[in-house]
């Protein structure tokens, strides 16, 4: 399994242990940012993904058939199309 974290830098300035989290797959890959046209190319068979603020909209949902779980490093889910990620199986927490 491969996990994507898309905005590192924006929650994360070095001073948060990140070791729990990466022992949990055995493939990581890591950016400090992502632009949106970015987005799908870096997400490319990665069936779980952490992001912060990058957008996550129907578009590319439907462009990343492998992902199944959005981990949300925010308050809230307003970057997240929740309804194009319930309709792709992807669960969102």
């Amino acid at each position: 399994m491969k996990g994507v974290i898309v905005d590192e830098a924006s929650f994360s300035q070095g001073d948060l242990q990140l070791d729990g989290l990466l022992a949990t797959l055995p493939h990581w890959r890591r950016y400090a940012q992502t632009s949106t046209e970015d987005v799908v190319a870096r997400l490319q068979g990665a069936q779980l993904v952490v992001s912060n603020k990058v957008p996550l909209d129907a578009s590319s949902l439907a462009r990343l058939p492998a992902l199944r779980l959005i981990c949300v490093a925010a308050t809230g889910t307003n970057n997240i199309d929740l309804a194009a990620a319930a309709d792709r199986g992807i669960s969102v927490c």
